[in-house]
């Protein structure tokens, strides 16, 4: 047994202390180090813990984005990776006259496009690029080569292949692609605008611009509703062809087609007053062009507007008259300027002009509507000192005493000022404002203009403006202001469209004419209407008659240039005509505007003359039936010697035969406005009724083409010269003029020489027997030549 020697205070030796102390201590020691151990270990479990949190967080943040805040837009990129949106274009609304004739049509092209790194075939060893180049090529009317370099372009993510293709070409593409499972090609379509009447109404129709947008007239202004709704499919597709896939479930969103647009235009009526203002101003050599409009005076609905110069609706930007063709650059800033200036501009109703005369009728419906003018009453006009000014009659000397109807119908300017200043500054301009000056008159078409009128007006303002001068007026406000006349004394508001219609002809919004406000009595109306047909029968006014039809209207002719002391330079005259018919009961009110003729003399009668031309088709084509007088008879009976035009220019030739009332006619189609006449038919000092035509030629020896003599048994006497004037020949009215045709002295479907001359007898008894029609008549009828 070992023996363990400890002293009695049970410390042992010194060894032995030492021994049993380092064994207590490493004790010590580890226990303090296992704690040290725990808490590191627990620190990093507390760490990984919190970065585990931490991450979850993250996590759980991301996630929450995706799926909730950001589901919309992560949902619809992958719908787009597998889904295809499929834009359904909408049809453009058409155009249409008040019949239903069509004025803008549209029709779907296609633009086509590329992108690069898909245009290959399904099976990329079937087709080549460079055969691929070759297909689409083919089907465009490309250039091969022009075509694979675009091809070639991979890094390019779009590039356009053709734009504004027609359906025969896409349709090739479209088999191309589809027999070579060709992909990367988009076709998209557009909608692409026409014309079918060409230059008819272009500034009142407008026009579109490549992309869509409407410009000008009613394209412009009903561009929102005729544009329509695009539609759109959301279908899986296949990349090659551009299809559905089998069995793919679209969502659909169908097109809604653009509204048509009802006009108030009536395309006969716009050809009417376009052929006359054209022949116009070529006869007359009007500088500046000129306005024409026809407008219904009970409804305000606008039958035709025409500016000149016009253009070509399928062409707008064509090079105008007076450009060179050659060096026109339809892309220039410049141009498009001087296009928008000069040309697409509606000036029937964005152009302003002192009115004239015409507004001598305003001043007398103010006198009457006040008990101020009495027609019987004895005027004197003689010269009138307002302010500094002296006003005189127009007619040099004046006319003296005369009644206030007299001085009305010889349009006195002096008249016209003792009216004005009877009624005051306040009372008359409060009338100005009542036929609408003050304001626009809120037409349905985009650009109209304001006249100027003095805002503190004196009393030589008001004299002035008495017989239309020193303020102006748009031709559209001053034919708004006469159909209050023609309708018994209410102010109508313009319009150009009288209804909207979907793509299944229903009415979808009904514009209803709109009266503004009653202006005069209907019996100031009636009396000024009674007094514009003086003008017309006894006055100024006498080209504008219309034989069978009663028209009233007042001429004018107002001047302007730049004042130079007393004395206008630069000085320029504008011409026209503001009449109404029949004038007891009108149908229609028609303004003519001449600006700045340079013919001789040229004075209010020209645009009266151009305004009767219309009125006499217009009425017709409105199938309303004349009424002779015993004045219509005389007048159609009448019959004036033939003048001379040999050695004139065929522009000459026209001018002195317009101001005879006669037409002319260019038989060899080769006469320019500075070609000689060397011959005519009928020859000089022949009889010849009003509105007969002379043939022109530029050679003695000219052959001279045939007509055939149509059959004009029963009918009327206009009846009988439209018939006539459209077979080429001349009508001789035989006694008067009244009853049908019972006699012709050429037998119907006889050739004669064109502008030959042909005797009809009338008659208001109806004839029991046939015979008594008949004719007698060489085969041929031939005007003889003069001798050399």
């Amino acid at each position: 047994m070992q023996n363990h020697n400890y002293n009695k205070s049970g410390t042992g030796t010194e060894s032995q202390r030492l021994s049993y102390s380092g064994g207590t201590s490493d004790k010590v020691n580890s226990k303090k180090r296992k704690k040290i151990k725990k808490s590191k270990s627990s620190k990093a479990i507390w760490v990984a813990t919190t970065i585990l949190l931490l991450f979850s967080a993250y996590l759980v943040n991301v996630l929450f984005n995706l799926q909730v805040l950001e589901y919309d837009s992560h949902a619809l990129a992958a719908t787009a990776s597998h889904y295809k949106k499929i834009v359904e274009t909408p049809m453009r609304g058409s155009i249409y006259d008040r019949n239903g004739r069509e004025l803008a049509l549209s029709t779907v092209v296609e633009n086509i496009g590329i992108t690069p790194s898909d245009v290959k075939s399904r099976n990329n060893t079937k087709i080549s690029e460079e055969d691929i180049a070759k297909g689409i090529a083919g089907a465009l009317s490309l250039d091969v080569a022009e075509v694979l370099n675009k091809i070639k372009q991979k890094d390019k993510t779009w590039i356009i292949l053709k734009k504004r293709v027609e359906k025969v070409e896409s349709d090739k593409l479209k088999k191309f692609r589809k027999d070579n499972e060709i992909g990367g090609i988009s076709i998209d379509p557009i909608d692409k605008r026409y014309y079918p009447q060409g230059k008819i109404a272009a500034n009142v129709i407008g026009f579109n611009s490549p992309d869509g947008m409407g410009q000008l007239g009613l394209e412009y202004q009903y561009n929102g509703q005729m544009t329509g709704e695009p539609g759109y499919t959301y279908a899986q597709t296949d990349n090659y062809g551009q299809a559905m896939l089998p069995f793919a479930v679209p969502i659909s969103l169908r097109a809604r087609n653009g509204y048509n647009v009802i006009s108030t235009i009536d395309i006969e009526i716009q050809k009417i007053i376009e052929n006359e203002l054209k022949n116009s101003i070529e006869i007359y050599n009007v500088a500046e062009g000129g306005v024409a409009i026809v407008m219904d005076p009970y409804t305000g609905s606008v039958l035709g507007m025409t500016s000149s110069p016009g253009f070509d609706l399928s062409n707008p930007t064509a090079a105008p008259p007076g450009q060179d063709i050659k060096t026109w650059d339809p892309t220039k800033l410049e141009n498009i300027k001087y296009l928008s200036k000069n040309v697409w501009r509606n000036r029937a109703i964005s152009d302003t002009y002192e009115p004239g005369s015409t507004f001598k009728a305003l001043t007398a419906a103010m006198a009457m509507e006040e008990g101020k003018y009495l027609e019987s009453e004895m005027l004197s006009d003689a010269p009138i000192k307002i302010a500094d000014r002296i006003i005189g009659c127009s007619q040099k000397g004046g006319h003296g005493i005369e009644t206030a109807e007299r001085g009305f119908w010889n349009s006195c300017n002096p008249i016209f000022v003792q009216l004005a200043n009877r009624l005051g500054i306040l009372k008359y301009y409060s009338y100005v404002r009542g036929f609408g000056f003050a304001d626009l008159t809120g037409i349905d078409l985009p650009g109209e203009g304001k006249g100027l009128f003095h805002a503190a007006p004196t009393q030589l303002d008001m004299s002035c403006l008495a017989f239309g001068e020193q303020s102006t007026v748009t031709p559209l406000s001053m034919i708004t202001s006469y159909n209050v006349f023609a309708n018994g004394g209410s102010l109508m508001r313009p319009q150009v469209v009288r209804s909207l219609t979907d793509s299944d002809g229903n009415v979808v919004k009904e514009i209803s004419p709109e009266t503004v406000r009653r202006v005069v009595s209907e019996e100031t109306a009636t009396r000024i209407r009674t007094l514009l047909k003086g003008v017309v029968l006894y006055g100024t006014g006498s080209k504008g008659y219309v034989e069978g039809y009663s028209v009233g209207g007042k001429t004018s002719t107002s001047t302007r240039g730049k004042m130079v002391g007393d004395e206008i330079i630069d000085k320029k005259n504008d011409i026209s005509f503001l009449s109404m018919a029949p004038v007891e009961q009108p149908v229609i009110t028609i303004l003519v505007v001449l600006f700045a003729p340079q013919e001789k003399n040229a004075r209010s009668s020209l645009a009266a003359l151009t305004s009767a031309k219309m009125t006499s088709k217009i009425l017709e084509y409105m199938s309303i039936p004349r009424v002779y007088t015993s004045n219509d008879v005389s007048v159609l009976t009448k019959k004036n010697p033939v003048p001379n035009l040999q050695g004139l220019t065929f522009k000459e030739a026209r001018v002195k035969l317009q101001a005879a009332g006669l037409n002319i006619d260019d038989p060899s189609g080769v006469m320019g406005d500075e070609t000689k006449v060397l011959f005519q038919n009928p020859v000089k000092d022949f009889p010849l009724n009003k509105g007969g035509t002379i043939a022109v030629y530029s050679s003695a020896s000219a052959t001279q083409p045939l007509a055939t003599v149509p059959d004009i048994k029963g009918k009327n006497v206009n009846e009988c010269i439209r018939a006539m004037t459209e077979s080429g020949i001349n009508i001789i009215i035989d006694g008067d003029c009244l009853g049908t045709a019972i006699s012709q002295s050429i037998l119907p479907g006889t050739k004669v020489v064109q502008r030959s001359m042909m005797s009809v007898v009338f008659s208001t008894q109806e004839q029991e027997n046939d015979d008594v029609f008949e004719a007698v008549t060489p085969t041929i009828a031939v005007t003889p030549k003069p001798k050399s």
